[in-house]
């Protein structure tokens, strides 16, 4: 084993008992200076035996809490927003339940006016009170519109935007009733499609007037269909047209929005035809009878059978060029 001096580290020779480098003295039994320097960031631990030696990445213990506080959140934010999905969805369906505008298939719709509660004198003086909204066909119904719904057209002048007739009033009954069958899930809650009574009806058709006509006293063939050799009110002769014309082609509109009030073809009503009832608030008429009550006058009546008060009485069961009808969306008795 070679000895080193013990001042500048150099070799020692053999005997001698100095160093020929620098002179020190020198004792034989001298261990050598370890020279050897370990780097700060050389790990020397050792490998136990057997173990698999790899370099292991430093996990960022931070990361997981939060990747699990974004899942959260995002779970959250998906609950809202499905929940907005479904309560607006929900509103939307809701609204469109029911509208103005009744879908009969095939590009043909029913267009209906709401008509507000209130109230009107009768012609025996009578104030009778409506209690309740409702809404009543802006037109008579077309023939467009019978035979979407129904399969066929018995008018006997034919025409799309003509209104029906040769219906009786079982036939504008099954008509109503096959509206409610086809709606009744978008309807409002505690109405129904039927006849209007024959209150509604004068209700709507004056919209607020007391005259003759819902226009005024004078009756006027540019503003209704009736034969125009028989006038009313003063009003002058005019045209006698002889058959029924378009629904809202005489451009004429009440108050409410309705067209063809006055004229054109008897309107059915709900009602039985009698002598008018002690009861003012939302009447229905008699209980019984045999004749249904008309309203609103046809294409060859005269003037005066056109009035806002005027009554017509019928047999249900009659189909006539004269008889039409008109759909109202009413509260159910």
């Amino acid at each position: 084993m070679a000895n080193f001096c013990g001042k500048c580290g150099a070799k020692l020779e053999e005997g001698n008992g100095f160093c020929t480098n620098c002179g020190q003295p020198v004792k034989t039994d001298v261990s050598p200076v370890n020279v050897n320097v370990r780097p700060a960031n050389v790990d020397v631990s050792p490998v136990v035996a057997g173990e698999n030696f790899e370099a292991k990445p430093t996990r960022k213990k931070w990361l997981v809490p939060v990747i699990a506080g974004v899942a959260v959140l995002l779970a959250l934010g998906l609950g809202i927003a499905t929940t907005l999905f479904f309560l607006v969805k929900g509103n939307f369906e809701a609204k469109k339940e029911f509208t103005d505008k009744v879908d009969l298939g095939n590009g043909v719709t029913l267009e209906m006016v709401k008509i507000p509660a209130g109230s009107f004198v009768r012609e025996d003086g009578r104030a009778v009170k409506l209690t309740k909204d409702f809404w009543l066909g802006k037109y008579e119904v077309r023939q467009a519109e019978y035979e979407a719904l129904m399969g066929k057209n018995p008018s006997n002048f034919k025409g799309g935007n003509l209104p029906v007739e040769c219906v009786s009033w079982h036939d504008a009954q099954k008509f109503c009733d096959k509206l409610n069958e086809k709606y009744r899930d978008r309807l409002p809650a505690g109405y129904k499609f039927a006849l209007p009574t024959e209150a509604q009806w004068e209700y709507a058709c004056r919209a607020g007037t007391t005259t003759n006509f819902s226009y005024g006293n004078a009756s006027d063939t540019g503003k209704m269909n009736f034969n125009g050799n028989y006038p009313d009110g003063g009003g002058d002769k005019g045209i006698y047209r002889e058959s029924t014309v378009p629904v809202g082609s005489l451009g004429y509109k009440n108050d409410f929005g309705l067209y063809d009030m006055h004229g054109n073809v008897w309107e059915w009503c709900a009602d039985w035809y009698g002598a008018y009832t002690a009861d003012t608030t939302d009447p229905v008429g008699p209980t019984s009878g045999s004749n249904r009550v008309g309203r609103g006058g046809g294409w060859c009546d005269i003037a005066r059978g056109c009035r806002s008060a005027c009554r017509g009485t019928f047999k249900p069961g009659s189909r006539d060029s004269i008889f039409g009808f008109r759909v109202a969306l009413v509260p159910v008795q």
